[in-house]
């Protein structure tokens, strides 16, 4: 006669890291508060009782807080971000800028996570000296975790709409510094560069370094604030060489500024 099988209960655990109490059920893990507490201990043998009554699941998944759909992200993230083996340098920009959302508002119902809140964290980001370009790649990579998290039935379906009302910070109307500016490399580092080069990088490397000594300084400041710029000068020229106006130049110098 075979031994009959018995129902393994999810166990009470300490996450290291965060020193909270954990329970994992459906896959799911779910902080339970301080660990070795009264209410952690209070809220795992509720979750565990509903969890046994149905099925071994959750009745509903509204109850999720935004530390649990950032953990979720975090591990599609580890994964699908990767390159010959090793995770890319997006996966560790993602970590950082969760990091932020995770200070801020991990305890709190993901579903309640809108505009302002994101307008909160990316305030944070300001106050902590990050430069404006990279706090606009981090905005974006939060939005794309509640994207995701909508995809997947973590939150509800408006959420992702809502974040993207969220609009990035422009140059010059926000508090947040700019970078600093990308310069050409220098003559002597280009020719001793050039030998290791294949002819075909070696030409197109040339080529860039003739546009890089254009002179800009007499076009409107709009534009010629971007003068050290490789990628502004070969847009400038193809500008020129169709006889562009100075209103088309202004114009090519407010798309720069949104973009950078």
């Amino acid at each position: 006669m075979s031994k009959p099988s018995t129902l393994r209960v999810p166990s009470y655990r300490r996450h290291k890291s965060s020193g909270q109490a954990v329970v994992t059920i459906n896959s799911r893990d779910i902080y339970l508060g301080k660990w070795n507490s009264a209410a952690s201990k209070a809220e795992y043998d509720r979750l565990v009782a509903e969890s046994l009554t149905h099925g071994r699941q959750l009745q509903s998944n509204s109850d999720r807080t935004v530390v649990e759909v950032l953990n979720a992200y975090r591990k599609f993230a580890e994964s699908y971000y990767r390159k010959d083996g090793r995770v890319t340098s997006e996966y560790n920009g993602i970590k950082d800028a969760l990091k932020l959302v995770r200070e801020f508002y991990g305890r709190v119902s993901a579903n309640e996570f809108g505009p302002l809140a994101l307008k909160a964290v990316r305030q944070r980001m300001i106050d902590k000296g990050w430069s404006r370009s990279t706090i606009n790649k981090a905005i974006s990579r939060i939005r794309r975790c509640f994207k995701w998290a909508v995809e997947n039935g973590l939150v509800r379906n408006d959420m992702y709409h809502g974040l993207m009302a969220v609009s990035g910070l422009r140059m010059g109307r926000s508090d947040a510094r700019e970078a600093e500016p990308v310069l050409p490399v220098d003559d002597v580092t280009v020719e001793v560069t050039l030998p290791h080069l294949t002819p075909p990088r070696t030409k197109h490397t040339r080529e860039r370094v003739r546009e890089s000594a254009f002179d800009v300084s007499s076009l409107p400041s709009t534009v010629s604030r971007f003068r050290d710029w490789n990628v502004r000068c070969c847009s400038i020229m193809q500008i020129l060489n169709a006889g562009s106006t100075a209103q088309q130049l202004g114009k090519l110098g407010r798309e720069f500024a949104e973009r950078f």
